[in-house]
């Protein structure tokens, strides 16, 4: 029974739902969303998009070579996540380009060879941030708090509260993070935004429940601790919501392994906050986490 509350694909990669248009339709959101960015900002995501539109069509064309099951819809809604979900100081070609290489690299290998399935953007970004971090250490200035200047000088500075209200702290906000400039374009939207294109992807009442553990994971982790103000743990718990719900998960059968996947991170959250650590390690541990418990307990 709980195969059919689901309609997101089987297979990670197969077309094999019913609802296909539903995925599609999913697609087509994320697309006008990062439209509205690409459009009123281009010099921070032209060269970006140029870049992953290339080394994508190449890791598709690698998938078909090795006779994987392709789901088109699936990838290119993983690289919108991840364009979205960017924060802004890091669209530098060079970070884009290593973290797109490294990441297609590792989802292959981890997909293929241990069939665990981790969505793609969660290694694009974590890649990101790898790179970003060793760049940083070696002293080189591959991070800029001006990015529409990095690559088109006089294109103007980006306002972090210029496309919505600043409802939302930074990305990698802890307690006393007072970088601004270091937001995604997911955080630069309005929380009532997000909270729109959450409700838009509910395909099925049961992923309300998904919602709700979101927020409650983010809310434990705000509990006598960092104090997470109501509207950020709102819109971040839409944001985690958007990239749970995309194409190309394994989610069929799965819902039981992702409560349980909440429950085990709960008490860790709990632990990071105490340790003033950062709310977005939640969202980077999830992932890799309900991966695992799918492929031991579900054997997919």
């Amino acid at each position: 029974m709980i195969r059919n509350l689901y309609i997101l694909s089987e297979g990670s990669w197969g077309i094999k739902s019913s609802e296909i248009f539903a995925d599609l339709f999913y697609f087509i959101s994320l697309l006008a969303v990062y439209g509205l960015f690409l459009f009123f900002q281009p010099g921070v995501y032209l060269v970006s998009t140029i870049l992953c539109l290339v080394l994508s069509g190449l890791y598709y064309y690698y998938l078909l070579r090795t006779k994987n099951h392709i789901y088109p819809i699936a990838i290119a809604s993983q690289i919108l996540l991840y364009l979205l979900l960017l924060p802004l100081p890091l669209f530098h070609p060079a970070v884009v380009v290593l973290a797109l290489l490294s990441g297609f690299f590792f989802h292959a290998v981890v997909s293929q060879n241990y069939s665990v399935k981790i969505p793609v953007f969660w290694y694009l970004l974590l890649f990101s941030f790898i790179w970003d971090s060793v760049f940083s250490l070696m002293g080189l200035g591959f991070r800029s708090q001006n990015p529409a200047s990095l690559f088109f000088p006089g294109r103007g500075e980006v306002d972090p509260a210029s496309l919505g209200p600043n409802f939302a702290l930074p990305l990698f906000r802890g307690a006393n993070f007072t970088a601004e400039p270091f937001r995604s374009s997911f955080e630069i939207l309005s929380t009532y935004v997000l909270i729109g294109i959450s409700w838009v992807a509910f395909r099925r009442p049961v992923l309300f429940f998904y919602f709700l553990g979101w927020i409650l994971l983010y809310s434990v982790m705000g509990f006598s601790t960092i104090p997470l103000p109501f509207a950020w743990i709102v819109s971040f718990s839409s944001v985690s919501l958007i990239s749970h719900i995309s194409p190309g998960r394994n989610f069929y059968g799965s819902f039981f392994v992702t409560i349980f996947g909440f429950i085990i991170v709960l008490p860790i959250s709990f632990l990071i906050a105490k340790l003033n650590g950062n709310p977005f390690l939640i969202f980077m541990l999830f992932f890799p986490l309900e991966g695992v418990f799918v492929r031991v307990f579900l054997g997919k």
